[in-house]
């Protein structure tokens, strides 16, 4: 672990539990000299949760702490996430009321739902609202939300459709929140996600959220499907924490064992609290412990691929690049052999994969326009401005990258999530 993850997963751990930052300790403890700030900074960016230790870093005496020009603009990146949650807030309670009144039943999800559970709630960063709906209730749903101002910005995604609003929070409007290969059970999973629902207020209105065995579960499906396809990062895991801290003595945990089993998450489960553990001291609860994995290899590659990730996983070209000769391989295949077979893969998935992908959905009907679709694909990795052609040539030609993906595969395949 690199000395700016050990510094910003003490300062969260503060953060989160209340428990004191003293930065002389800190550098003690994990034997370093100094604190590079602007490092611990632009992590903590990268993961979404800056505002979150905000609280923690301001209280350092000024000669131990960031300089005041990284000090100003954290300040006013926090004033601002606390300004937008209020105002994303009252939008999201005035959206809930409206499906109401509409006869629509709706369950809140993700960060809107569980931020009160944060010692600081207003300082939970929150890209947009996620909202699920019965699949009966999509299209009045959908035109709920297109009457308040929103627009359809994507509907080519088979669980979900994405609105935006102006000067409002985007709102994903969801019909599912799970259709993948590696949950079991799917029809009982979303069966249950409307058993024992919840209600909290969201300014003067109320809206319904899932129960918190329910959360446990759901969080945890969320990270492995982000983990599958991109990665997740530490804010994924602040959920984690402050759900369980704030609800362990309230949640069945002998039931969400159960459950975990039925949904294929049980080793993911036990792999996160063995994580949580590890970088925030909570205590596992006795049922969930399973075997030991303290000193597991692929436990150390888990903890390295949170940290690595960032918020949405796509923290680095290399990364992007490794999960797609993983996507485009085989259910179990291990052989990532050269860089030739890794630029194959890349450039010309199957037809069974690449149909899988929203924007290619249109094989499933015409599996003859596989070439126009790996025309499409080519097209679309040299358009995208967020890497420059140097970069983009130098990960195609890596010749780590069949290692990396190897182990990272491994990975996955570990957690049972392949």
């Amino acid at each position: 672990m690199e000395a700016n993850h050990k510094i910003l997963i003490e300062l969260l751990w503060a953060a989160l539990t209340g428990g004191g930052f003293k930065i002389d300790d800190c550098l003690e403890k994990h034997k370093m000299g100094y604190v590079d700030w602007n490092a611990v900074y632009h992590e903590a960016v990268a993961h979404g949760v800056h505002t979150l230790i905000y609280p923690v870093v301001k209280e350092l005496e000024p000669e131990k702490g960031p300089g005041l020009d990284t000090l100003e603009k954290w300040h006013i990146e926090a004033m601002a996430c606390g300004i937008k949650s209020c105002v994303d807030e009252l939008r999201t309670g005035e959206v809930c009321r409206a499906f109401g009144e509409a006869g629509i039943a709706a369950i809140l999800l993700k960060g809107m739902a569980i931020k009160n559970c944060y010692p600081d709630p207003e300082l939970r960063t929150m890209g947009d609202v996620d909202i699920l709906v019965h699949e009966e209730d999509m299209e009045r749903a959908s035109e709920v939300l297109l009457l308040m101002g929103y627009r359809i910005i994507d509907s080519t995604n088979t669980r979900h459709v994405e609105f935006a609003g102006r000067n409002t929070v985007p709102i994903e409007l969801h019909r599912l929140l799970s259709d993948y290969e590696f949950i079991k059970n799917n029809d009982l999973f979303h069966q249950e996600l409307w058993e024992n629902l919840l209600e909290i207020s969201l300014g003067n209105s109320k809206a319904k959220i899932l129960s918190w065995d329910m959360q446990i579960l759901h969080m945890c499906i969320h990270m492995a499907t982000h983990l599958i396809y991109k990665g997740f990062g530490l804010r994924q895991l602040c959920d984690f924490v402050v759900v369980y801290q704030a609800k362990k003595a309230v949640i069945d945990w002998k039931g969400v064992l159960r459950k975990s089993e039925e949904y294929g998450i049980k080793q993911f489960l036990f792999a996160v609290f063995q994580v949580c553990s590890r970088f925030f001291r909570i205590d596992v609860p006795e049922v969930l412990k399973g075997d030991d994995m303290t000193r597991c290899k692929q436990l150390d590659s888990f903890v390295k691929d949170i940290l690595k990730g960032g918020v949405f996983g796509q923290y680095d070209m290399d990364r992007a690049a490794v999960n797609a000769v993983i996507r485009n391989t085989g259910k179990k295949e291990k052989c990532y052999k050269n860089r030739v077979v890794n630029a194959f893969l890349l450039l010309f998935p199957s037809r069974a994969k690449l149909s899988q992908r929203p924007y290619y959905s249109y094989l499933k009907v015409h599996p003859y326009l596989l070439p126009l679709a790996w025309l499409q694909r080519i097209s679309y990795g040299f358009l995208r401005r967020d890497f420059d052609f140097k970069t983009k040539k130098e990960i195609f030609l890596d010749g780590d990258l069949a290692q990396t993906a190897r182990e990272r595969n491994e990975l996955l395949l570990w957690l049972n999530l392949k």
